[in-house]
């Protein structure tokens, strides 16, 4: 990671830390009755 700080890059993506998250499920149904 030393070598590639020194050569100006800004960031680095870790595919790693979205690919092993757990999975989280969320339910949004609602209904509106008038």
């Amino acid at each position: 990671i030393g070598e590639i700080s020194q050569s100006g890059v800004d960031r680095i993506s870790v595919g790693a830390l979205t690919h092993s998250a757990v999975n989280f499920d969320v339910g949004l149904d609602w209904s509106f009755r008038p």
